[in-house]
C-alpha cells in the first residue's frame, strides 16, 4: 500500500522561532539565542531551562518593562506561563500581544502548537494520543514524524494503527500494522484501518475495502461502502447491490448512495429507479433517502414526484430538491408542509434544501418568517442564509443585521451549549466582537465539560479566527482540549 499524501521520516528535530533571533522548543527543551536577544529575554530562557517557570515569566516581564515592541519578551512570557499551567495569564498575555501587534504571531502560534501535539503524543490517555497524531498528520509537521513513528509499537491497537496510517510509507512496517489492523478483533481498530487505509491507498486497497463491506460491525461495512462509492468503483456494484439488504439502515442507505455515485460517473446498465422502487419497501429513513439518490441518478422524476407526496417530510423535502427538472408548484407546496410542520427538523431541513428546490430570491421570505421560529436551531439556520444572502453581491444590508440580532439573541439566551457555540461561530464570522469574545470564553471556562471546551475549540476553524482564548487552552487541564487547540491554531496558520 503507497500513500499520496503524509508524514516522513525527518531527522532534523529542530524549530525555528522567534525570526531568527531565538530558537526554542517548549518545555524544558534546550533554547538557543540569537544575537539580537536582548538580556532580560536572555535571562529569562536561562531561567525556563533551569525549570525556574516563575522566575522566567519575571525575566520577560522586566523586558517587557524595558520595550513593548519586545516579541522575544512576550513569547518567553507565553511560554513560562504555559509552562506553568497558568491558562488567565496566557489569555491575558496573548490578548495584549495581538492587541499591541495588531495581528497575530503566526510564527509563535504554530511552534507553541507544535510542542503541544508533541506533549500529545506521550500523553497517558490514548484518546489524546490518537489526537494528537491525526493534528500532526493534519499539519504535516516533519519535525515530530519520529515521535509517531514511534508509537507503531503502541499498547494500544487504536493509537497503533492511527499513526501506521499517518506515516504509511514513511516506515517499513506501517503498512503491515494496517493490514492486520483491517481484520483486529475489536471493531473500532478495524474501523480506523478502514478509514485510513480508504483515503490515504485507494483503489491499490480496493479488495480490502471491498471485504470490509461484509464486515461484522456495521459501522465498518458503513465507511466501507461510502469509500466504495467514494472511490467509483464499478467492480464492486455485486458487493454493493448485496449491501441495498443489509440489516442496517445506515448501511443500506450507503449502499445506495455509492450506486447512484458509480452510475452517475461511468455508463451504466443498472436499473437505478427498480432499485429505487425496491428500497423504498423497506423501511428507515437513510433507506429511504438513498433511495431519492438512486432515483435522482436516474432522473426517475415521476417516482420523485410521488415521492414528494410523502408523508415523512424529510423525505419529501429531498425528493423534490432531486428534481432533475424543478417544478415551482410542488416546491412551494413541499415547503409549506414543511414551515407548517410540527418537527423543528423538518422546519430548518427546509430552510437548507430552499435554495436548489425554489431558488434563492423565493427562499428569502421563508428565512425572515422562520428567524421567528420557536426552536433555536430553526432561528440559527434561517437567520445563517440571511446573512449569507444579504452578504453577497446584491444582499440586503438589513438582511444580515436581522442575523446578527438572531444570533446574539441565541447566544444570550439558550440554555443549550451546542446552539449558543454555533450562534458565537457565526458571530465570530461576521468579526462581531460578541462572538468572538463566546467563542474565547467557551475554550477557556471550567464550569464546562471538557468535551465542552474542545469543541469550543474546534469551532474557531469554523470561524477562522484566532481568540486570546484558543492560545490559553494550550495550558488547559484537560490533554483533550490541549490538543484540539493546538490542532485548531495549526489549521488556522495554514
Amino acid at each position: 500500500m503507497a500513500s499520496a499524501r503524509e508524514l516522513s521520516h525527518n531527522h532534523r528535530m529542530k524549530f525555528s522561532l522567534w525570526r531568527s533571533c531565538l530558537l526554542v522548543t517548549l518545555f524544558v527543551a534546550p533554547l538557543e539565542l540569537g544575537g539580537c536577544a536582548s538580556a532580560p529575554v536572555r535571562e529569562s530562557v536561562r531561567r525556563y531551562e533551569s525549570g525556574d517557570f516563575a522566575g522566567s515569566r519575571a525575566a520577560a516581564k522586566a523586558a517587557l518593562a524595558r520595550s513593548e515592541s519586545d516579541d522575544d519578551a512576550w513569547g518567553m512570557k507565553l511560554r513560562a506561563e504555559l509552562a506553568l499551567g497558568d491558562a488567565g495569564a496566557v489569555m491575558e498575555t496573548y490578548a495584549a500581544y495581538q492587541q499591541r501587534r495588531g495581528s497575530d504571531d503566526g510564527a509563535l502560534l504554530r511552534d507553541l502548537a507544535q510542542a503541544t501535539l508533541g506533549q500529545g503524543l506521550k500523553s497517558p490517555a490514548a484518546r489524546v494520543r490518537m489526537a494528537a497524531i491525526a493534528g500532526v498528520e493534519e499539519a504535516e509537521l516533519e519535525d515530530l514524524a519520529d515521535a509517531v513513528m514511534a508509537l507503531l509499537g503502541d499498547n494500544n491497537p487504536q493509537v497503533a494503527v492511527t499513526a501506521a496510517i499517518a506515516v504509511l510509507s514513511g516506515h517499513p512496517d506501517a503498512a503491515k500494522i494496517a493490514e492486520i489492523a483491517l481484520k483486529n478483533d475489536d471493531p473500532a481498530v478495524r474501523r480506523i484501518a478502514v478509514t485510513g487505509v480508504s483515503k490515504k491507498v485507494g483503489m491499490m486497497a480496493i479488495d480490502d475495502i471491498r471485504a470490509a463491506a461484509t464486515d461484522l460491525d456495521a459501522g465498518v461495512r458503513r465507511i466501507a461502502v461510502r469509500w466504495l462509492g467514494q472511490l467509483k468503483d464499478a467492480n464492486s456494484v455485486d458487493t454493493l447491490r448485496g449491501r441495498l439488504r443489509d440489516k442496517d439502515d445506515g448501511v443500506r442507505g450507503a449502499a445506495a448512495t455509492a450506486l447512484a455515485k458509480i452510475a452517475m460517473s461511468k455508463p451504466s446498465k443498472l436499473d437505478l429507479a427498480g432499485m429505487a422502487r425496491e428500497q423504498l419497501k423497506i423501511e428507515g429513513l437513510a433507506t429511504r433517502l438513498g433511495a431519492i439518490e438512486l432515483a435522482q441518478a436516474a432522473h426517475a422524476d415521476d417516482l420523485l414526484r410521488t415521492l414528494a407526496q410523502d408523508d415523512d417530510v424529510s423525505v419529501a423535502l429531498a425528493a423534490v430538491a432531486a428534481l432533475s427538472a424543478p417544478d415551482a408548484t410542488l416546491a412551494l407546496a413541499v415547503f409549506e408542509r414543511a414551515r407548517k410542520s410540527e418537527s423543528y427538523a423538518a422546519r430548518a431541513g427546509a430552510i437548507n434544501v430552499a435554495p436548489r428546490a425554489i431558488g434563492k430570491e423565493a427562499a428569502l421570505p421563508y428565512y425572515r418568517e422562520l428567524t421567528n421560529d420557536p426552536n433555536p436551531v430553526v432561528r440559527l439556520t434561517a437567520a445563517r442564509q440571511l446573512a449569507h444572502a444579504g452578504g453577497s453581491a446584491g444582499g440586503v444590508k438589513a438582511d444580515v443585521e436581522l442575523a446578527t440580532t438572531i444570533f446574539a439573541a441565541v447566544l444570550e439566551g439558550s440554555a443549550d451549549f451546542d446552539n449558543r457555540l454555533s450562534a458565537a461561530v457565526d458571530l465570530a464570522a461576521l468579526h462581531d466582537s460578541r462572538g468572538l469574545q463566546a467563542l474565547s470564553k467557551f475554550t477557556t471556562e471550567r464550569a464546562l465539560t471538557a468535551d465542552e471546551r474542545a469543541a469550543a475549540a474546534a469551532a474557531h476553524r469554523m470561524a477562522r479566527v484566532v481568540t486570546p482564548g484558543l492560545v490559553a487552552a494550550l495550558a488547559d487541564a484537560s490533554g483533550q482540549v490541549r490538543v484540539e487547540a493546538a490542532s485548531a491554531l495549526l489549521a488556522l496558520r495554514r
